[in-house]
């Protein structure tokens, strides 16, 4: 008898462990745009989508730095669980809208799980109907997306061409059928056209711009402006950097950042842009992109597709009329320029804001150190942080939040 309910409490206990913790599940909100969510824990695993800032997010268990979330398999129609660094996560949902020391304005976007709810509230069932993937390139692609978002997990990409069957219709995306794969997901309606209107010459002729293409042996190459520094003799002036916070340190002789990485903001020229045709290339973000279609929308230029395309990319014209890459997060890219040792002005001051969870902290020069070693948040990067150099030295070190 003893050993039958020993037997009957080992089951017991194992069915209690294979159970999901359902009961200690909570929320938390992603306090920055672009948060990953990996399949391991580990920043070098497979990524499984990224979330927007405000997101709010079921954490099913918790590892260490590490919080699970359940998303859906890339492999399958269920679910797994995705990993997301603690540091990205808070109790509290961020504010709308956070001041920043960038120069360049940020723009303030509306949180995934609204925008979402505002494409669907205007999607109408129709009739299925057939449909087709229409680029402005031969060989172009545009993704199948889970949600009817740019940032929505991406299921596939599909061939300029490709079936589809129409299931909705919606302001900006449509909900679709690939017949191939039996996939069924969101894609952009402006790259979806009718298949019965494909077939008319006119009505296809009369929705496309004719695209300018390079005559024989004259394709360009076009690259950011060049910026012509020293970065061991700086000049005056306000630049992004990135650096290492180990790297910051109080000497007998004084403070010093060594390895601090000098950028750039890549930035282009308006009539190197603005007159891109077929057959050009564009180096974006250190690799050239071949340009096989280009399209001009409002103060935007989308080459191959935009940023919805496999192999395309968006520039925004800027303040100073030129154009900078437009990514995910609006955020400009940079160029480094060089590598070199600064040495802190003893009326500097360090002020950060980049740690959403935490009030600003301002140091003065002999808590700069301190301030920076101590840092909860422990990314400094160009995408963040600024230096201000007069006479050689740094007075400043500001680092923001980027949503």
């Amino acid at each position: 008898m003893k050993k039958a309910i020993t037997v009957i409490l080992a089951i017991a206990l194992l069915a209690a462990i294979a159970l999901p913790a359902v009961a200690d599940a909570f929320t938390l909100y992603v306090t920055q745009s672009g948060v990953k969510v990996y399949a391991k824990k580990s920043t070098g695993a497979k990524v499984y989508q990224k979330l927007s800032r405000g997101e709010k997010v079921l954490i099913e268990k918790k590892s260490g730095s590490w919080y699970a979330i359940l998303v859906e398999d890339p492999a399958g129609d269920g679910q797994t669980l995705g990993w997301i660094q603690a540091k990205y996560l808070s109790t509290t949902k961020p504010s709308k809208k956070k001041k920043s020391n960038q120069t360049t304005p940020a723009t303030v976007t509306p949180s995934s799980t609204k925008e979402i709810e505002r494409v669907l509230d205007t999607m109408r069932p129709v009739e299925p109907y057939d449909a087709q993937v229409v680029t402005k390139t031969e060989r172009g692609t545009v993704a199948l997306r889970r949600r009817p978002t740019q940032a929505g997990q991406l299921i596939l990409h599909l061939v300029n061409g490709s079936a589809l069957k129409v299931l909705a219709e919606g302001e900006d995306w449509f909900q679709v059928t690939d017949p191939a794969s039996g996939n069924t997901g969101y894609m952009a309606s402006r790259y979806i056209v009718r298949t019965a209107d494909v077939a008319d010459d006119d009505a296809a002729d009369a929705g496309a711009a004719e695209l300018a293409v390079a005559p024989a042996g004259e394709a360009r190459e076009v690259k950011p402006i060049p910026v012509a520094l020293d970065v061991n003799h700086l000049p005056d002036g306000v630049y992004p950097v990135a650096f290492d916070r180990g790297d910051a340190a109080r000497l007998a002789s004084g403070t010093y950042m060594n390895g601090v990485h000098i950028y750039g903001m890549d930035r282009y020229a308006a009539a190197d842009l603005e007159n891109l045709v077929a057959g050009d290339t564009v180096l974006v973000e250190g690799r050239m992109v071949a340009v096989e279609s280009v399209e001009k929308r409002g103060d935007d230029i989308l080459v191959n597709g935009g940023l919805d395309a496999a192999d395309g990319c968006q520039f925004t014209r800027d303040d100073e009329g030129g154009y900078r890459v437009d990514g995910v997060n609006d955020l400009p890219t940079y160029t480094e320029l060089g590598v070199t040792s600064l040495a802190v002005d003893e009326s500097a001051v360090f002020t950060d804001s980049a740690d959403i969870e935490s009030e600003p902290v301002t140091a003065q020069y002999d808590g700069i150190i301190d301030a920076i070693q101590g840092a909860t948040f422990s990314d400094f990067s160009a995408s963040n942080t600024t230096v201000t150099i007069r006479s050689g030295r740094v007075v400043r070190i500001d680092r923001t939040y980027v949503p």
